[in-house]
């Protein structure tokens, strides 16, 4: 090859050692107020090398609450398509699982085994991977902490969205409080700003 022939091939070779950007889809169940998520998420893919602008996009939504919204945004990142779905909450996982088999699902803080979504969370199967930041079993070490506190504590106050994960830690916590000797005052809202 000339020189010539080199140098024309130059822009070639330097299209084809750009890194491909990955597309990720963001859904958050809740409203822009947790919008801080976001910048948890960045942080954390930057450690890893993951940079906006360099290597990846990231799309990102909050829908309030709101399940036909949450569908259409998580339809509309489907068919783009995005290379990953991070979801945020049970609602949020479902609506992703229902949506998709193929595209990657991270979710994070749902309650993945209590909702059937996965068979075992040590071995999920499928496309749906990720976390649960709420363990139902830690409730009784939770309220012991809250009465190391306030030794005079006697009544607690539980909020939750509905959901199957808030059944397992209702039901978990009512156990945990009966045991400790505390009075749980159980209030369960269906949208971010609605209580039932």
């Amino acid at each position: 090859m000339t020189l010539l022939g080199s140098a024309a091939a130059w822009p070639l070779a330097a299209h084809a050692q750009q890194p491909k950007i990955a597309k990720l889809g963001f859904v958050s169940w809740q409203s822009a107020a947790a919008a801080d998520q976001i910048e948890y998420l960045r942080d954390g893919l930057a450690r890893f090398g993951y940079v906006e602008g360099r290597n990846i996009d990231l799309e990102t939504w909050f829908t309030d609450g709101n399940r036909e919204r949450t569908q259409a945004v998580i339809r509309a990142l489907v068919q783009k398509p995005v290379d990953a779905l991070i979801v945020r909450v049970t609602p949020t996982t479902q609506l992703a699982k229902e949506a998709t088999q193929t595209i990657p699902i991270v979710m994070i803080a749902a309650d993945a085994l209590a909702s059937g979504l996965v068979p075992s969370l040590s071995r999920p199967g499928g496309n749906l991977t990720g976390l649960s930041l709420a363990s139902p079993d830690l409730a009784g070490k939770r309220l012991e902490l809250v009465r190391e506190i306030k030794p005079d504590i006697r009544t607690i106050a539980f909020l939750g969205l509905t959901e199957q994960q808030t059944a397992t830690f209702v039901r978990e916590t009512t156990a945990a409080a009966k045991v400790i000797g505390l009075n749980l005052v159980v209030r369960i809202v269906d949208t971010p700003r609605r209580a039932v």
